[in-house]
């Protein structure tokens, strides 16, 4: 299984992919944020329920891991 470090990930990822829950859980994301992923200068929050192949976890531009890391939650109230 990979593990995240200072937000890419380290190791093999498995053809199937991974599920944003494993992505979410080693972000360790605290009270009140939220972990995401940093896809060139757009921001897509990761969705624990889905798995995501491991094309959409390599950059295509350079070849590595992409960036995630962890923002405030962006609620209003």
């Amino acid at each position: 299984m990979a593990r995240i470090e200072n937000g890419r990930i380290m190791g093999d990822i498995p053809d199937s992919g991974i599920f944003g829950d494993d992505l979410v859980r080693g972000l360790n994301p605290g009270s009140g944020r939220r972990a995401v992923m940093m896809k060139g200068t757009n921001v897509e929050t990761i969705n624990p329920s889905r798995n995501y192949s491991k094309s959409e976890l390599i950059s295509r531009k350079t070849g590595k891991p992409i960036k995630m890391k962890t923002m405030p939650d962006r609620t209003k109230g």
